[in-house]
């Protein structure tokens, strides 16, 4: 029987000095490419394979995937945007985010930005393993259509469309199994189409806005539901933060609004401005 000894390289024949030489260098060039991902030298950019009908709506990360919601199409990608799996699904597919171990998407299978009754609004629950439809929940109190979605503290955040005599945004909460707890008046003015993409960053409720000369494209909320400040840039595609870090990733939309990608930001850089009703 061979010992303990017998099982070790000898660093004395050239060739297997080598090899653990090679798959030692193999071994920190994939953990350098990890934590390059992981760590505080993020990608500045991270494009989603293939074009899609619709366009980019939303998007939310983990520790190895990237999950793109277009409209009539849910993607999985790895961290640098190649395709890991697809599937078709109903339109209209807006926001998403990850909690509980399962992927949640905010779905509006009526129509936007209308008086209360036309509306179909849903929460539909997938496995972020291989993108099945687990499980649809109504939300039946987003009268206005039902787009954004996100999760902190065992809570949801719901938002969506609003109709162009509005001057408020409506921020709908629930509890970790989708029981409606209450609505919040928002007093943020009109917003071009309501609310697109919501995201926890920083302490604070990210709200993506369509940005246009009469209203701002990002707003941040406290846990009061009490606007803060805005920000001109527009996050309507898609906000998620890489890690708990100082960058937060904005989703985009090009060639046409059929492709989407994901553009790393400096919080610190974004010019946040103290909010007041138009």
């Amino acid at each position: 029987m061979k010992g303990p000894d017998s099982c070790r390289p000898n660093l004395s024949d050239p060739s297997a000095f080598l090899w653990s030489r090679g798959f030692l260098t193999a071994c920190l060039v994939l953990l350098g490419h990890y934590f390059c991902l992981r760590g505080d030298a993020l990608p500045s950019e991270v494009v989603c394979d293939g074009q899609y009908k619709g366009h980019l709506q939303g998007v939310a990360l983990d520790e190895q995937f990237i999950y793109w919601s277009h409209t009539v199409t849910l993607v999985k990608s790895d961290l640098e945007g190649k395709l890991v799996k697809q599937v078709e699904v109903a339109s209209h597919h807006g926001d998403l985010t990850l909690a509980q171990g399962k992927l949640y998407v905010a779905v509006e299978l009526g129509a936007f930005n209308q008086l209360a009754g036309a509306s179909e609004p849903w929460v539909y629950i997938y496995d972020p393993i291989d993108l099945r439809l687990l499980e649809r929940i109504e939300v039946p109190q987003l009268v206005h259509g039902c787009g954004a979605i996100s999760y902190h503290d065992d809570r949801f955040l719901l938002a969506g469309g609003l109709p162009e005599s509005y001057r408020q945004n409506y921020l709908f909460e629930f509890d970790s199994r989708l029981n409606f707890i209450a609505r919040h008046e928002l007093a943020s003015g009109y917003t071009k189409l309501g609310i697109q993409t919501l995201a926890r960053v920083e302490g604070h409720w990210w709200l993506g806005c369509y940005g246009s000369p009469v209203n701002p494209g990002l707003l941040k909320v406290n846990d009061a539901f009490e606007m803060v400040a805005h920000s001109s840039l527009d996050f309507s595609y898609g906000i998620a933060q890489w890690s708990e870090g100082d960058q937060v990733m904005q989703g985009q939309c090009f060639e046409g609004r059929t492709r989407g990608k994901l553009v790393s930001l400096g919080i610190p850089e974004i010019d946040f401005e103290g909010h007041e009703l138009p």
